[in-house]
C-alpha cells in the first residue's frame, strides 16, 4: 500500500472516532396539556421536581430542526438503511484500525444511528450488570399506553404470526425469550405492573413499593425495556424526565436488569408537543450513554414513516392488519411493527454481546477529550452532546464564586468548551440525584469573572459563532459541605 493510501486510511480511522452530533437549544415554559390517553395526572413527575425550572429567561420555542447538524465535518457515520427504516449501526472497522491505538473511556452515542453502538465499554458495562442477577430469558416492560399489553408491543412474538421477512438470524433470540416464564406466561405476554395508560416517567417510581420495583421483583429480568416521553412532552420538564429515567436505570441495574431505553415516537396531534420530542430523545440517549446501556432511537426511525407510524389519533403507534410482528418492507410504515422489530434487534444485539467469549459488536467509537480543567476543558466536539462525571471523584477547584451569582460553588467543577461555527440557540442542562447539587454556569471565557448566566438545572441562550464555555460546579450550602457527586451534562441545539 502506498504511503498516501496509508495516510488516507489512517485519517478515516481517526475521523471514525471523532465525536458525533449537532447543536440545539431552547427551553419553553408552557401550560401543560392534557395527558396522553386522557390522564391529567402527572403528579409523580411534579412531586420529584423540587428545585424548579430555569431562571435564564428562556423564550418560547420556535420550530426546531428534527435533524441535528454535525458540528464536526466528516464526524458522522452513516447508518445502514433497512426496508426504508433505520437498522443496526452498520459501523465497520477501518482497514487501518489495528495500526491505531483505540481510544479508551465511555463511548459517546451518536445521534445518527437508531441502535446505539455496543463497543467494548458498553459490552463491559452490560456484562457487569448481568453479573448482579436476573433470569437470562426474561425482560420487563416499562412505559405508558404505547407499552401496555393491548398496545401490541412484543406480544405477537409469543405466537406463530411472525414474519421476519428474511431476518432469520433473529429467530434464536425470539425463541430464547419465548422459553422464559414470568408467573406462568412468556415475557412477551406478560401484563406488566410497570406499564400503565397515561403514565409519564415518574409514575413507575411512585409509592412503596413502587410499580417498577414490584415488576422487577416479579420478572427477575435480564433486560428492562423502557420508553417514556409522550406524556412527559406535555409537561415539558426535561431535567425531571432525565432524572426519572436515571432512577429507573439505577433500580433496574441493582437487580441485574440491563436497561434498554427507547425514545418516544413523534407526535402528530400537536406541533408544540412534537417539537419537544427530539429534545426528549437527546435526554434519553444521554442517560443510556451515561450507564453505557442500549438505546433505540424510535423517534428518528419513524420521522420518515407515513404519518410518523401513528394511528388515526395521531398519537399512538399504529399496527398492521397483518399483525404487529410482520416485518416486510410494506409493513414497517406501522409504528408498532417498527418498534417491535427494533426492540427484538436490540435484544438480539445485546444477547450476542453478552455471550461468553464474544467480541464487541462495534468499534470503540468516540470518547470525550479533555480533563475538565481550565487548561484542558472537555471538548464538546459535536451536538447533541452528553457527558457523565462525578465531582466527588475528579475535577478541579479553580472556581469558588462566579460573577453572575452570589452562590458558594466551592466544590469541585468540570469545565467544557463549545466551538460554534455559526450562531445557534443552545439548550444545556445538568441532571443530578439525591443530595448531589451541581450547578450550571455559562462562561464567555474560562474564568469565574466571565460568567454570563447560572442556573441549578438548565440554561438556554442564543449564542454567536465562536468559543463558549460551561462549568458544572458543586454547590456548598451555608454551614455545610460541598454537594459533590454524579451528574449528566446534556447540550443540544433547539433553534437556528
Amino acid at each position: 500500500m502506498s504511503a498516501g493510501a496509508v495516510r488516507s486510511s489512517l485519517m478515516r480511522t481517526v475521523k471514525h472516532w471523532v465525536a458525533w452530533a449537532g447543536l440545539s437549544l431552547v427551553f419553553v415554559a408552557c401550560a401543560p396539556m392534557s395527558a396522553l390517553d386522557g390522564d391529567s395526572g402527572d403528579a409523580p413527575d411534579a412531586s420529584r421536581d423540587a428545585r424548579g425550572s430555569s431562571d435564564s429567561g428562556a423564550s418560547d420555542a420556535a420550530s426546531s430542526d428534527a435533524t441535528e447538524d454535525s458540528a464536526v465535518e466528516d464526524s458522522a457515520v452513516d447508518a445502514r438503511e433497512r426496508d426504508g427504516a433505520i437498522a443496526d449501526s452498520g459501523v465497520t472497522p477501518d482497514v487501518m484500525a489495528d495500526r491505531v491505538t483505540p481510544p479508551t473511556g465511555p463511548t459517546l452515542y451518536p445521534s445518527n444511528q437508531t441502535h446505539s453502538p455496543i463497543s467494548e465499554s458498553v459490552q463491559r458495562s452490560m456484562r457487569a450488570i448481568a453479573m448482579r442477577g436476573g433470569m437470562d430469558n426474561t425482560f420487563a416492560k416499562v412505559g405508558d399506553s404505547q407499552t401496555v399489553y393491548d398496545s401490541g408491543f412484543m406480544v405477537c412474538f409469543a405466537g406463530t404470526s411472525v414474519d421476519l421477512a428474511g431476518r432469520d438470524a433473529l429467530a434464536p433470540t425470539i425463541a430464547h425469550f419465548r422459553a422464559g416464564r414470568i408467573a406462568g406466561v412468556t415475557p412477551y405476554e406478560r401484563r406488566p405492573l410497570s406499564a400503565v395508560v397515561g403514565w409519564s416517567s415518574g409514575a413507575p417510581l411512585a409509592g412503596s413499593p413502587a410499580p417498577l420495583d414490584q415488576e422487577l421483583a416479579a420478572a427477575q429480568p435480564r433486560f428492562s425495556l423502557v420508553m417514556y416521553g409522550s406524556n412527559d412532552s406535555q409537561v415539558r420538564n426535561l431535567p425531571v424526565y432525565g432524572e426519572n429515567l436515571w432512577e429507573i436505570a439505577e433500580r433496574s441495574i441493582a437487580r441485574g436488569a440491563i436497561p434498554v431505553f427507547t425514545s418516544a415516537p413523534p407526535r402528530g396531534d400537536s406541533a408544540i408537543a412534537d417539537q419537544w420530542i427530539p429534545w426528549y430523545a437527546h435526554v434519553a440517549r444521554a442517560v443510556a450513554q451515561a450507564k453505557q446501556v442500549p438505546f433505540i432511537d424510535l423517534e428518528r426511525a419513524l420521522r420518515a414513516a407515513p404519518s410518523f407510524g401513528l394511528s388515526g389519533d395521531n398519537l399512538h403507534l399504529s399496527r398492521s392488519p397483518r399483525g404487529a410482528c410482520s416485518f416486510a418492507a410494506s409493513e414497517l410504515r406501522y409504528g408498532q411493527n417498527q418498534r417491535n422489530l427494533l426492540t427484538i434487534e436490540a435484544l438480539d444485539r445485546a444477547r450476542r454481546a453478552l455471550a461468553t467469549g464474544a467480541a464487541p459488536l462495534d468499534p470503540p467509537g468516540s470518547i470525550a477529550t479533555g480533563d475538565g480543567s481550565v487548561a484542558s476543558p472537555i471538548a464538546i466536539e459535536a451536538l447533541p452532546f452528553a457527558d457523565h462525571r462525578d465531582t466527588s471523584r475528579g475535577g478541579s477547584m479553580a472556581f469558588d464564586r462566579y460573577s453572575c451569582s452570589t452562590a458558594n460553588e466551592g466544590g469541585r467543577e468540570f469545565v467544557y468548551r463549545l466551538e460554534l461555527r455559526a450562531p445557534a440557540r443552545i439548550h444545556a442542562l445538568v441532571l443530578d440525584r439525591g443530595t448531589v447539587d451541581v450547578d450550571l454556569h455559562r462562561l464567555t471565557a474560562p474564568s469565574a469573572s466571565m460568567c454570563a448566566a447560572r442556573d441549578d438545572r438548565q440554561l438556554v441562550a442564543d449564542l454567536p459563532a465562536g468559543t463558549h464555555y460551561f462549568s458544572v460546579d458543586s454547590y456548598v450550602p451555608a454551614g455545610s459541605t460541598a454537594r459533590e457527586g454524579e451528574y449528566i451534562f446534556v447540550v443540544f441545539r433547539a433553534g437556528p
